[in-house]
């Protein structure tokens, strides 16, 4: 059987099928050229990252031993510090960044050891060895917040931060409750009896623990920097406020417990 003639198209069909293959045809070449553009500007991403782009790392604070933070945690912080800022291919390098980060006498130390030049794991491993958090050194932050003053010249704040500061070294095991309450409680037997006594009529009615340490220190300020008449008129309108013991160290277990968590 012949096959059936070719069928033929009018002239308004054939320009039709025209533009449609234009169409197709410049599609794909839109597509070639798009991908063109993609493959480079991956190629120039990839070569700008290993080249120019370094975003900025957040140093962490520097490291004394008399940091509230532990030694083993600070490590933490460095390496990942580290990791961010100078990548993983030679840890040991971070040996020699370490000694801008700390102060004091592990400060000497790094020093005498030449911790720059060791490998980065035996530098944490000796360093750990040599200031271990131990009884002697809480032994030692006890006795200096039991023994606590106000010293010469010390602001309220100043007083308060030092205050804080001792206390988190001297009671390393307490939880943030009980820790809150013998800060409060320790500041307040530390600042000038005046101060003492005027906030003592400022905070009436309310349970120590709710007080913020914040608002405490804040009130004190406002104390002492006011007379005795204006201060109990002012105060008392700021705050609503704590029922003191007349020796605010004494029997801080009527307000909570403060043994540490076994």
């Amino acid at each position: 059987m012949a096959p059936p003639p070719p069928v033929e198209m009018d002239a308004t069909s054939k320009l039709m099928f025209d533009v449609l293959t234009q169409n197709i045809t410049q599609m794909r070449l839109a597509n070639e050229a798009q991908a063109a553009r993609m493959e480079k500007l991956t190629e120039e991403l990839a070569l700008s990252r290993d080249n120019k782009l370094r975003f900025k790392v957040i140093e962490p604070v520097k490291y004394s031993l008399d940091s509230t933070i532990k030694l083993q945690d600070y490590f933490v912080t460095f390496e990942i510090f580290c990791a961010a800022q100078y990548g993983n291919a030679n840890k040991d390098a971070w040996s020699a960044a370490l000694g801008k980060f700390l102060e004091g006498d592990i400060s000497q130390a790094y020093i005498g050891l030449e911790g720059g030049s060791m490998l980065w794991e035996d530098l944490k491993t000796t360093l750990a060895a040599r200031f271990a958090d131990t009884a002697q050194r809480t032994n030692k932050f006890l006795n200096l917040f039991n023994n606590l003053v106000q010293d010469n010249n010390e602001s309220l704040l100043n007083l308060s931060m030092k205050v804080e500061r001792i206390a988190k070294q001297a009671y390393p095991t307490f939880n943030q409750l009980n820790l809150d309450v013998l800060i409060k409680n320790k500041f307040l037997a530390v600042v000038p009896v005046e101060v003492f006594d005027s906030l003592n009529i400022a905070l009436l009615d309310r349970d120590l623990a709710a007080v913020p340490f914040e608002k405490i220190v804040s009130l004190a300020e406002k104390v002492q920097k006011t007379t005795p008449k204006t201060v109990i008129v002012e105060v008392a309108k700021a705050a609503s406020t704590v029922v003191i013991e007349s020796d605010p160290v004494a029997n801080v277990q009527a307000t909570i417990s403060l043994r540490p968590n076994s």
